[in-house]
Formats: C-alpha cells, sequence, structure tokens
C-alpha cells in the first residue's frame, strides 16, 4: 500500500485530533517500570516449568508426557547474548486468535535483566514478508486462518504463525526474536486462582457497563475504591476493563496485579507447595503455547534463576510524539495518520525522519537503546543539560530527543558561564556516564557533578543531531 500524502497533512492533522471526540485525554503513561500482565503471566509459567524439573521435587508426579529427551537443550541468544522472547496474550471468544498483548522481552545475563517493550494492538505493518498488511492484532489471526484454509492442522498454524509474527516483529524491531510464548485469558484466571486469588488495592472507583460478555454479549463490571480480595475471574476483568477508563490506566492496574501477584507467591513461598506447582503445570499444558520445547523451557529457567526484580525495566510504543502541540513521554514514536487512507480505520504508525516515506528507523534506535545499550534504563541516572553558548533552545532540543527514547532528564537551564567546548560530566566509576557520553559522540570528564549523576554541558561548538544517527554512525 502506497501512501500519497500532501503537504497540508500536518494542518489536517491538527484539525484531526481536535475533532477526534472518542479520544481519551486524560490518558496517562507510566513513568515508572511497567510489569505488563498477561503476557508476563506467560513468561513466567514458562519459568515455572523448568523450575519443576530443576528442583526435582520427589513429591511431585508429572505427567508421562513430561520428558526432558536425551540431551539437555541450551537457550538460544543473539551476538550480544540476550534471549529475546515474543509474549503474546490472547482475547476470548468475542476476538478469538486476536491478539490483547504483544511485548518483547529481552533476558540478559550479563546484566542479570529483563527488557519488557510492549507494542500496540493498532500499530500498522504496511508490508511484511509473508503475512500481508494490516493491524498487529489481526496479523497472527489471519495468517492463521490463512494456514488452515491451505491444509494446516490447528497446532501447526499456531505454531507456524507465532513464529513468523516473531520473524515480522523482529524486523521491525531490527532484532533477532527467538521464541514466542501465548497465553489466553482461561490460563491467567487459572493461574490467579491456583495461588489462591489476589490482595488489591483499587484507588479508584470503577463502573463498566459494557464488559464483555458470553456469546458476543456486555455485562456490568463494577468494583469500588478500597482493598479487595480478587478470584481469577474478578482480577481479569479489573486487568481488561476499559469503558470507564482508558488503555494506559489499564496498563497501571495490570501494573498493580501484577506485582501483587509477585509479592504473594514470594511471601508464601507457594512455587515450593506441590500442589501449586500441579496446578499451574496443567493450566501451563492446557492455555500456553509456545516454540520453545520442554528442554529449552529449562533452560531458561536456568536463565531466569539470576534475574532480579529490581532489573526488569519496561516501556511501551505510544502516539505520544509531543508533535503538534500533544505531551511527549517514552516510547512516544508513532502517530495516527488520516484515517480516510485506512478505509476509516484508526492505525498507529511509526513517525519517521524524514516523513516520507515511512520508515522504522526510530524504532530500530528506541531497541537499541533500550535493549543493547540497557545501562542507562538500569540505573536510571539524574541528568543535566546545559546550554553554555550553543544554539538556542539545543538544550531542551536534546532533552526531547532523550526522552522520547526513555532517557528521562532532570534540569534542563543555561550555565552560568559560556565554553567553548562541549563536554559530558560524570563519575568515573558511573557506567550510565561513559555510555550516554559515547552515544552522544562528547568528551568524558571524570568528576563529581553535585546535584547531578550526570551533566551534559552545550558549548559553543555544538550541534545537534538525532539518536538515529548517531547510533547508525556507530555501527
Amino acid at each position: 500500500m502506497v501512501l500519497s500524502v500532501s503537504g497540508p497533512l500536518c494542518k489536517w492533522y491538527i484539525t484531526h485530533r481536535q475533532k477526534e471526540e472518542e479520544r481519551e485525554r486524560d490518558r496517562r503513561i507510566l513513568h515508572t517500570v511497567q510489569k505488563f500482565f498477561i503476557a508476563a503471566i506467560a513468561i513466567a509459567l514458562a519459568l515455572l516449568i523448568g523450575t519443576i524439573v530443576l528442583r526435582s521435587v520427589s513429591s511431585i508426579s508429572l505427567p508421562s508426557s513430561f520428558s526432558l529427551g536425551e540431551k539437555t537443550a541450551t537457550i538460544p541468544t543473539d551476538t550480544q547474548g540476550r534471549t529475546n522472547i515474543l509474549l503474546l496474550g490472547e482475547g476470548d471468544e468475542t476476538g478469538e486468535y486476536l491478539l490483547d498483548s504483544i511485548i518483547v522481552a529481552s533476558i540478559d545475563e550479563a546484566t542479570e535483566s529483563i527488557g519488557l517493550l510492549s507494542l500496540p494492538r493498532d500499530l500498522y505493518f504496511l508490508k511484511t514478508e509473508s503475512m500481508g498488511e494490516g493491524r498487529l492484532n489481526s496479523l497472527y489471526r489471519d495468517y492463521f486462518y490463512e494456514l488452515t484454509a491451505h491444509g494446516k492442522s490447528k497446532e501447526e498454524a499456531e505454531e507456524e504463525g507465532m513464529k513468523q509474527l516473531a520473524k515480522e516483529i523482529g524486523a521491525a524491531l531490527d532484532m533477532n526474536i527467538h521464541h514466542t510464548i501465548k497465553v489466553n485469558f482461561e490460563g491467567f484466571v487459572q493461574a490467579v486462582d491456583a495461588i489462591g486469588g489476589v490482595t488489591v488495592y483499587v484507588p479508584y472507583d470503577i463502573v463498566d457497563p459494557e464488559y464483555p460478555g458470553p456469546n458476543y454479549t456486555y455485562e456490568l463490571f463494577e468494583i469500588r475504591q478500597g482493598t479487595h480480595h480478587f478470584d481469577g475471574e474478578t482480577a481479569l476483568k479489573y486487568a481488561r476493563s476499559r469503558h470507564s477508563t482508558s488503555d494506559f490506566s489499564r496498563s497501571e492496574r495490570q501494573q498493580m496485579l501484577l506485582q501483587a501477584l509477585g509479592k504473594k507467591v514470594k511471601e508464601e513461598g507457594l512455587l515450593r507447595k506441590p500442589h501449586v506447582l500441579l496446578s499451574l503445570f496443567q493450566n501451563f499444558q492446557e492455555h500456553v503455547y509456545t516454540t520453545m520445547s520442554i528442554p529449552e523451557l529449562v533452560a531458561l529457567a536456568v536463565k531466569g534463576r539470576s534475574i532480579n526484580t529490581d532489573t526488569i525495566f519496561a516501556m511501551q510504543l505510544s502516539d505520544r510524539n509531543g508533535l503538534y502541540g500533544d505531551v511527549l513521554e517514552p516510547g512516544g514514536l508513532l502517530y495516527t495518520p488520516p484515517r480516510d487512507l485506512f478505509d476509516g480505520a484508526s492505525v498507529l504508525l511509526p513517525v519517521s525522519i524524514p516523513e516520507f516515506p515511512v520508515t522504522w528507523k526510530q524504532i530500530h534506535t528506541l531497541s537499541q537503546l533500550f535493549f543493547g545499550i540497557r545501562t542507562l534504563h538500569l540505573q536510571t541516572p539524574s541528568i543535566a543539560i546545559l546550554n553554555a553558548g550553543a544554539p538556542p533552545g539545543s538544550a531542551g532540543k536534546l532533552s526531547s530527543e532523550l526522552k522520547k527514547f526513555g532517557i528521562p532528564i532532570t534540569d534542563v537551564r543555561n550555565a552560568a558561564e559560556k565554553q567553548e567546548d562541549s563536554i559530558l560530566l560524570a563519575p568515573g566509576e558511573l557506567a550510565a556516564g561513559s555510555v550516554l557520553a559515547t552515544v552522544l559522540h562528547l568528551p568524558l570528564q571524570e568528576e563529581p557533578t553535585g546535584s547531578q549523576d550526570i551533566t551534559i554541558v552545550l558549548g559553543k561548538n555544538y550541534q545537534h543531531s538525532r539518536l538515529q544517527d548517531l547510533l547508525s554512525s556507530m555501527q
């Protein structure tokens, strides 16, 4: 599909956004680590399965189908030693085979960390290798139906569909995705029930008269502010409801649920209880689908043992791009093109520089910074940018450029004195300082910087360059 958009696009787009009644203006994107819920359950169950075998709990009688085979598998990695997994949350009968959650998880043993990048369901692929074009959440479904129509069994179509989707998303992110894990809503419900439910504080009333019910109906879901103990069904409704809130507040609720689940499992030692392990294992067999073998799941569990919850960091791609008067948020690298170009549908495309043709260069840059050069996201240093003679607005421009890729700036101002050269000041022991100096192509001066961990001083010789250009020159 070829886009033909003339110069007045920006003006039209401003008017379009102002008239768009259904847009939710009160959205808030989470500023800190988000643990995206339904797909995170999938990887947790995958790690759990390997853990069951590793522990060799004598009191548990595993099904006869559970076999490690003759050799212990190794989990694949990319050239940087990372294992990248696509996590998918699948809808119910009202959206069979449509994807409700799409998350890329990158596990790095060297830094003992996991990076989670959430992709919106409306992200549009103009071209793929073999899945056609369309929204991300429907690419898998349409490809699945195409495969079954050509004689593939349900199991074969599911596996091939998951593998091909991982390949297409990997190409979009400029990374190799090694495996896919998919879980459905019923799997989530049973996982919560298996641990005896979860207690959550609900920060505001929710009244949703259009929560999806059975057989394409609607039902009322209502929950009041306060502390509640949820079973699996109620937890799912709390995680999914969006009629009276928004997709971003829904992400916040999912974060709260996951944190509560993790806390309960840890504090009550539930993974040491055979009946809980067996229940989760059976849930895994019935509701979780993966391209991984059992030995590979065991290898993944070994890799996951070193991960600390404090080193799980996350971001989501969004259209909060700071263009046309909007607020800029981390991950704001998408925009909504005119609907008439997509038969009236609201879709998301990557912001491209230059504007046309549509490219994924900005997304590639985010992937490189977020998954590859992850020190900045793990150490989260406080950063100040001082204009010491650079062209007016340079400090603000650099601040916005860093912010959209998830590197927050705490202070932007003019320096007390001007200077010729641009430098980056940071203590020698702070790895993030040398990393950022390398990314920005600035000389590093190792010294304390007062109230900030890192201070970037833009001198008279400073010339602004976009991160997509700076990082491409490093490759």
